[in-house]
């Protein structure tokens, strides 16, 4: 099976992967450089709790896979995750890093 990449690469379900594999990259850095883990064991847990419910319904409607991205409920899914965890980021660097 052959795979065009310039079309796969504008379907929702490879954005949320790829994003997904950022985020837990990061995640990795973040967690190898922490002293104290259950300083961020709340925040650890949400961003845990978010990627579920966004893979959940993806994986609820399969079909949201293949849409593509743009205006449609698949790419809502992505950014609104997207837009709560970079909110939840902003308040653990400002009372855990900025002090």
């Amino acid at each position: 099976m052959q795979c065009n990449k310039s079309e796969i690469s504008k379907k929702t379900g490879y954005v949320k992967d790829c994003v997904a594999c950022a985020l837990f990259a990061l995640a990795f850095i973040v967690i190898l450089n922490i002293r104290d883990l259950n300083v961020t064991r709340p925040y650890l847990l949400f961003f845990l709790l978010n990627g579920f419910l966004i893979d959940g319904c993806y994986a609820a409607s399969p079909c949201y896979h293949f849409e593509d991205f743009g205006d449609n409920y698949a790419s809502s899914i992505i950014i609104s995750g997207l837009i709560v965890s970079g909110l939840f980021c902003v308040l653990f660097v400002k009372r855990h890093m900025l002090r």
